[in-house]
Protein backbone atom coordinates (compact mmCIF):
# COMPACT_ATOMS: atom_id res chain seq x y z
CA UNK A 1 0.00 0.00 0.00
CA UNK A 2 0.99 3.40 -0.79
CA UNK A 3 1.38 6.30 1.33
CA UNK A 4 0.06 9.30 -0.18
CA UNK A 5 0.04 11.54 2.76
CA UNK A 6 2.49 14.30 3.04
CA UNK A 7 5.27 13.31 5.12
CA UNK A 8 5.12 15.48 8.66
CA UNK A 9 8.26 16.63 10.64
CA UNK A 10 7.58 17.44 14.09
CA UNK A 11 11.29 18.32 15.29
CA UNK A 12 10.99 19.21 19.05
CA UNK A 13 13.73 21.91 17.73
CA UNK A 14 10.88 24.13 17.01
CA UNK A 15 8.09 22.62 19.02
CA UNK A 16 7.57 22.56 22.33
CA UNK A 17 4.84 20.60 24.28
CA UNK A 18 2.50 23.13 27.23
CA UNK A 19 0.81 21.48 30.03
CA UNK A 20 -2.35 19.74 28.77
CA UNK A 21 -4.72 17.57 29.84
CA UNK A 22 -4.26 13.74 30.66
CA UNK A 23 -3.68 11.83 27.47
CA UNK A 24 -0.89 9.35 28.47
CA UNK A 25 -2.45 5.82 29.00
CA UNK A 26 -2.63 4.96 32.43
CA UNK A 27 -1.00 1.43 31.87
CA UNK A 28 1.95 3.11 30.30
CA UNK A 29 2.20 6.19 33.04
CA UNK A 30 2.22 3.25 35.75
CA UNK A 31 5.30 1.60 33.70
CA UNK A 32 7.05 5.19 33.91
CA UNK A 33 6.17 5.77 37.44
CA UNK A 34 7.32 2.30 38.62
CA UNK A 35 10.76 3.06 36.40
CA UNK A 36 11.10 6.10 38.14
CA UNK A 37 10.80 4.85 42.16
CA UNK A 38 12.77 1.80 41.00
CA UNK A 39 16.00 3.94 39.94
CA UNK A 40 15.16 6.35 42.59
CA UNK A 41 15.43 3.59 45.06
CA UNK A 42 18.55 2.67 43.15
CA UNK A 43 20.23 5.66 43.28
CA UNK A 44 19.77 6.08 47.24
CA UNK A 45 21.61 2.74 47.25
CA UNK A 46 24.50 4.07 45.80
CA UNK A 47 24.53 7.35 47.89
CA UNK A 48 24.36 5.39 51.26
CA UNK A 49 26.79 2.58 49.97
CA UNK A 50 29.95 4.18 51.71
CA UNK A 51 28.31 3.45 55.14
CA UNK A 52 30.22 0.61 56.51
CA UNK A 53 28.20 -2.12 58.83
CA UNK A 54 27.89 -1.45 62.34
CA UNK A 55 29.27 -4.00 65.00
CA UNK A 56 26.79 -4.79 68.01
CA UNK A 57 27.49 -6.54 71.04
CA UNK A 58 25.95 -7.39 73.89
CA UNK A 59 26.90 -9.61 77.49
CA UNK A 60 25.21 -10.08 79.89
CA UNK A 61 26.74 -11.03 83.83
CA UNK A 62 25.55 -12.50 87.23
CA UNK A 63 27.66 -11.85 90.26
CA UNK A 64 27.02 -12.86 94.04
CA UNK A 65 28.50 -10.39 96.23
CA UNK A 66 29.45 -11.89 99.42
CA UNK A 67 27.47 -9.82 101.85
CA UNK A 68 24.24 -9.37 100.03
CA UNK A 69 22.17 -12.55 99.49
CA UNK A 70 20.29 -11.39 96.02
CA UNK A 71 22.36 -11.69 92.74
CA UNK A 72 23.44 -8.98 91.00
CA UNK A 73 23.17 -8.66 87.33
CA UNK A 74 25.13 -6.17 84.75
CA UNK A 75 24.12 -5.40 81.26
CA UNK A 76 26.94 -4.05 78.81
CA UNK A 77 25.63 -3.15 75.11
CA UNK A 78 28.21 -2.02 72.72
CA UNK A 79 28.22 -0.91 69.09
CA UNK A 80 31.00 -0.26 66.54
CA UNK A 81 31.23 1.57 63.70
CA UNK A 82 34.70 1.99 61.80
CA UNK A 83 35.20 4.47 58.85
CA UNK A 84 38.61 4.88 57.13
CA UNK A 85 39.54 8.63 57.21
CA UNK A 86 41.74 8.52 54.20
CA UNK A 87 38.48 7.48 51.92
CA UNK A 88 36.79 10.78 52.81
CA UNK A 89 37.03 11.83 48.80
CA UNK A 90 35.61 8.65 47.73
CA UNK A 91 33.21 8.79 50.05
CA UNK A 92 32.00 12.32 48.78
CA UNK A 93 32.17 11.36 45.29
CA UNK A 94 30.03 8.57 45.91
CA UNK A 95 27.52 10.86 47.47
CA UNK A 96 27.53 13.57 44.75
CA UNK A 97 27.01 9.91 42.22
CA UNK A 98 24.14 8.77 44.02
CA UNK A 99 22.61 12.16 44.21
CA UNK A 100 23.28 13.06 40.08
CA UNK A 101 21.38 9.67 39.87
CA UNK A 102 18.21 10.55 41.47
CA UNK A 103 18.31 13.65 39.09
CA UNK A 104 18.96 11.30 36.20
CA UNK A 105 16.10 9.55 37.19
CA UNK A 106 13.70 12.47 37.16
CA UNK A 107 14.85 13.74 34.08
CA UNK A 108 14.67 10.25 32.47
CA UNK A 109 11.16 10.11 33.63
CA UNK A 110 10.60 13.87 32.07
CA UNK A 111 12.29 12.71 29.05
CA UNK A 112 10.44 9.60 28.70
CA UNK A 113 6.93 11.15 29.15
CA UNK A 114 7.64 13.98 26.89
CA UNK A 115 8.56 11.19 23.77
CA UNK A 116 5.25 9.21 24.82
CA UNK A 117 3.25 12.74 24.62
CA UNK A 118 5.42 13.38 21.30
CA UNK A 119 4.09 9.99 19.97
CA UNK A 120 0.45 11.35 20.44
CA UNK A 121 0.22 14.37 18.77
CA UNK A 122 2.05 13.16 16.15
CA UNK A 123 -0.40 10.49 15.76
CA UNK A 124 -3.28 12.93 16.25
CA UNK A 125 -1.84 15.46 13.57
CA UNK A 126 -1.58 12.53 11.00
CA UNK A 127 -5.42 11.83 11.98
CA UNK A 128 -6.43 14.96 11.48
CA UNK A 129 -4.22 15.36 7.91
CA UNK A 130 -6.06 11.95 6.86
CA UNK A 131 -9.35 13.66 7.44
CA UNK A 132 -8.66 16.31 5.40
CA UNK A 133 -7.26 14.09 2.67
CA UNK A 134 -10.44 11.97 2.80
CA UNK A 135 -12.50 15.31 2.46
CA UNK A 136 -10.46 16.63 -0.34
CA UNK A 137 -10.70 12.79 -2.10
CA UNK A 138 -14.66 12.72 -1.89
CA UNK A 139 -14.88 16.09 -3.72
CA UNK A 140 -12.80 14.87 -6.39
CA UNK A 141 -14.47 11.91 -6.77
CA UNK A 142 -17.82 13.65 -7.18
CA UNK A 143 -16.01 15.98 -10.16
CA UNK A 144 -14.26 12.86 -11.96
CA UNK A 145 -17.91 11.14 -11.78
CA UNK A 146 -19.77 14.50 -13.06
CA UNK A 147 -16.75 13.81 -15.91
CA UNK A 148 -17.57 10.62 -16.70
CA UNK A 149 -21.51 10.59 -16.63
CA UNK A 150 -20.35 13.59 -19.47
CA UNK A 151 -18.46 11.59 -21.30
CA UNK A 152 -20.86 8.74 -21.38
CA UNK A 153 -23.62 11.31 -22.85
CA UNK A 154 -20.80 12.55 -25.19
CA UNK A 155 -19.80 8.93 -26.18
CA UNK A 156 -23.50 7.72 -26.28
CA UNK A 157 -24.12 10.53 -29.02
CA UNK A 158 -20.96 9.78 -31.11
CA UNK A 159 -19.16 13.19 -29.57
CA UNK A 160 -16.75 11.21 -27.72
CA UNK A 161 -13.88 8.93 -28.38
CA UNK A 162 -14.05 5.78 -26.13
CA UNK A 163 -10.17 6.41 -25.03
CA UNK A 164 -11.26 8.96 -23.72
CA UNK A 165 -14.05 7.81 -21.85
CA UNK A 166 -11.69 5.09 -20.74
CA UNK A 167 -9.26 7.07 -19.02
CA UNK A 168 -11.99 8.94 -17.01
CA UNK A 169 -13.16 5.68 -15.72
CA UNK A 170 -9.65 4.44 -14.43
CA UNK A 171 -8.86 7.89 -13.04
CA UNK A 172 -12.03 7.73 -11.13
CA UNK A 173 -10.97 4.35 -10.03
CA UNK A 174 -7.93 5.68 -8.66
CA UNK A 175 -9.46 8.00 -6.98
CA UNK A 176 -11.60 5.44 -5.34
CA UNK A 177 -8.43 3.35 -4.55
CA UNK A 178 -6.81 6.11 -2.83
CA UNK A 179 -9.53 6.49 -0.33
CA UNK A 180 -9.35 2.70 0.62
CA UNK A 181 -5.68 3.52 1.65
CA UNK A 182 -6.62 6.44 3.85
CA UNK A 183 -8.59 4.13 5.61
CA UNK A 184 -6.15 1.77 5.73
CA UNK A 185 -3.66 4.31 7.01
CA UNK A 186 -5.75 5.85 9.57
CA UNK A 187 -7.41 2.43 11.14
CA UNK A 188 -3.39 1.65 11.78
CA UNK A 189 -2.61 5.22 13.23
CA UNK A 190 -5.74 4.94 15.48
CA UNK A 191 -4.55 1.27 16.21
CA UNK A 192 -1.41 2.94 17.37
CA UNK A 193 -2.88 6.03 19.31
CA UNK A 194 -5.04 3.76 21.38
CA UNK A 195 -1.62 2.05 22.91
CA UNK A 196 -0.52 5.51 23.78
CA UNK A 197 -3.80 7.10 24.94
CA UNK A 198 -6.79 6.51 26.52
CA UNK A 199 -8.57 9.50 24.15
CA UNK A 200 -9.89 9.59 20.72
CA UNK A 201 -7.68 11.97 18.41
CA UNK A 202 -10.75 14.34 17.90
CA UNK A 203 -10.91 14.74 21.87
CA UNK A 204 -7.07 15.77 21.56
CA UNK A 205 -6.50 19.57 21.01
CA UNK A 206 -3.65 20.57 19.11
CA UNK A 207 -3.71 24.25 20.52
CA UNK A 208 -0.56 22.89 23.44
CA UNK A 209 2.08 23.08 20.53
CA UNK A 210 3.95 26.17 20.53
CA UNK A 211 7.21 27.92 18.97
CA UNK A 212 10.53 27.76 20.57
CA UNK A 213 13.98 29.15 19.47
CA UNK A 214 16.97 27.38 19.25
CA UNK A 215 18.19 29.38 22.51
CA UNK A 216 15.17 28.05 24.41
CA UNK A 217 15.09 24.30 22.87
CA UNK A 218 19.38 23.91 23.86
CA UNK A 219 18.16 25.40 27.48
CA UNK A 220 15.49 23.54 28.18
CA UNK A 221 16.56 19.66 26.14
CA UNK A 222 15.97 17.26 28.59
CA UNK A 223 17.94 14.66 26.16
CA UNK A 224 21.30 17.13 26.60
CA UNK A 225 20.64 17.23 30.28
CA UNK A 226 20.10 13.40 30.61
CA UNK A 227 23.85 12.60 28.95
CA UNK A 228 25.53 15.42 30.56
CA UNK A 229 24.89 13.77 33.66
CA UNK A 230 25.12 10.37 32.23
CA UNK A 231 28.85 11.70 32.42
CA UNK A 232 29.16 13.44 35.54
CA UNK A 233 27.97 9.37 36.93
CA UNK A 234 30.68 7.39 35.48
Amino acid sequence: MKNYLTPIFLSSLFIVILPAQDIIKQSKKDILENSLKQSIEDSKLQKDSWINSATIEATLSKEKPVTIDEDVKSKKISINIEQEIFKSGAILKTISKGKNLETLSNLSYEKSKKELLFSIYTSVITLKIIDLNLQKQQLLIENKELEVNKKLDLYYNGLEDINELDESIIELSELKNLVEDLNIEKSNTIKELKTLSQKSYKEIPLDILSNITVDEYIKNNLELQVKNLKISTV
